[in-house]
């Protein structure tokens, strides 16, 4: 993704020159050196990049010497270089939003580790917060991590706060427009259409919907999901216009790192992660949705959710295993909890094993769901199964009937209301029937939990 630095928008290259405090000679001397660098840069790149780095090696405990250089690289299109440089200043001065702003931009431009790129402009924005620039940067890393929809919803704040900016109404623009192109909720698949009304307000509800689709781009051995992210997209949908949640009450996130999830749900000496401050003791109806990679961990000890940046070989040092996630939501101060997975964890997917140096004997998985008090489990097939895609809805075969489901699918009654026990009858009917039909497979999702728990109420 091409993106210009903003320092550069309107008067060219703007270096810093350090206003450190050091009493060693050698500072003082890269300082006169750094100002001959501007100089003779406007001449000559190469002799103006020359002094920068000496600059640099002069005083190198000053990050305003490595950010010079950086910008310099980035001006005479070594990008490589410029990465380098920029990384050594927010190591040394994690303070500084332009910095991190710029060295945001040119991971971006570079299209590596955009995982790296969106922390950093996360971090810009935090810092400053009122740059329509570093706003615009941030959203761009959201696109470029597949979240189109949180790039989107920080243009469009933007654009509420700047309504004459053009800039930031032209990447919003963009933004929309790449993310209909590229990932379109079809008006010809049916859950996607119509998405029914619920009549049930949860003010308080909180929810986590996950989607785990681009695993191939971290390079780690790993196939993509296919329509993780949409799935998600629908889900949330489905959340707040069927289940009656508040958008600003649902995490919403798309290729979630392992970082990622700690972030969210916490760890088992740790367990109170952003979720769990979402929370209001004894109110929360909390959901949770998953879709990704699932993995049996070795001799069948555990379970883990897979982040996209895990290395499954290694799944016990970097997945997020299911039983500190069960452990973390039994401490929630929830009202009630429902988890929907729509994951695998027989050590294979619908695009094959996950495990490429383990023989399939060797393979075990635990049961993937638990009970849990005061909540319910969905999960997408039995531990030794697969979850199958379903190609001519765009969906997983598993969440398109959960979906159907809350439609009105399940309501077997005819009382307007889907609960538990009604989801769990028409999964048990429609999935394993339909994946033997369209994916030659076993496939039998399993549920637990209160029967008569009410997931939504139609109009």
């Amino acid at each position: 993704m091409a993106l210009r630095l903003f320092v550069f928008m309107s008067v060219g290259l703007v270096f810093l020159f350090s206003g450190m405090a050091d009493a060693a000679d050698n500072c003082d001397v890269a300082r006169d050196v750094a100002e001959r660098a501007a100089s003779a840069y406007k001449k000559n790149k190469k002799r103006g990049i020359d002094l920068f780095l000496k600059a640099y090696r002069l005083c190198p405990d000053d990050g305003a010497f490595a950010y010079n250089a950086g910008m310099a690289c980035y001006g005479d299109g070594d990008l490589a270089r410029a990465r380098k440089y920029l990384e050594m200043a927010v190591q040394k001065d994690g303070t500084r939003a332009l910095w991190h702003n710029n060295l945001a931009s040119v991971l971006l431009e570079r299209g590596d580790n955009m995982k790296s790129a969106l922390s950093h402009a996360q971090k810009a924005a935090g810092l400053d917060p009122d740059s329509p620039e570093i706003l615009e940067t941030l959203a761009n890393a959201h696109a470029a991590v597949g979240d189109y929809p949180g790039g989107i919803a920080v243009m469009k704040k933007a654009a509420k706060r700047w309504p004459q900016n053009s800039r930031v109404a032209a990447c919003y623009e963009k933004l929309l427009n790449d993310y209909l192109k590229k990932s379109p909720v079809s008006d010809t698949v049916d859950v996607d259409m119509d998405i029914p009304l619920g009549n049930i307000k949860r003010p308080y509800g909180v929810a986590v919907v996950i989607g785990n689709q681009r695993y191939e781009a971290e390079k780690k051995g790993l196939s993509d999901v296919k329509y993780a992210e949409r799935d998600a997209m629908a889900v949330k949908e489905y959340l707040v216009r069927t289940m009656g949640y508040d958008p600003e009450n649902i995490i919403y996130r798309t290729n979630v790192s392992f970082a990622d999830m700690r972030n969210i749900f916490g760890t088992q000496e740790n367990p109170e992660g952003m979720l769990h401050r979402y929370v209001r003791k004894g109110c929360s109806q909390v959901f949770i949705y998953y879709a990704g990679h699932g993995a049996p961990g070795p001799h069948g000890s555990a379970n883990y959710l897979v982040p996209v940046d895990a290395a499954v070989d290694y799944i016990a040092n970097n997945g997020y295993s299911l039983d500190a996630f069960y452990y973390i939501l039994s401490k929630l101060p929830a009202k009630e909890v429902t988890v929907v997975l729509d994951a695998c964890f027989s050590g294979y997917s619908a695009a094959g094993p996950l495990f490429k140096k383990i023989s399939p004997g060797m393979l075990k998985s635990r049961q993937p769901v638990r009970k849990m008090a005061g909540g319910s489990v969905f999960c997408g097939a039995d531990k030794d199964q697969v979850c199958a895609w379903y190609p001519a809805k765009r969906h997983s075969l598993f969440t398109y009937f959960f979906l159907k489901g809350l439609g009105g699918k399940a309501d077997k009654n005819g009382d307007k209301a889907i609960t538990t026990g009604e989801m769990k009858t028409y999964l048990e009917d429609e999935v394993p029937y339909w994946a033997g039909r369209e994916a030659n497979r076993k496939q039998n999702p399993l549920v637990t939990g209160d029967e008569n728990a009410v997931l939504t109420r139609l109009k």
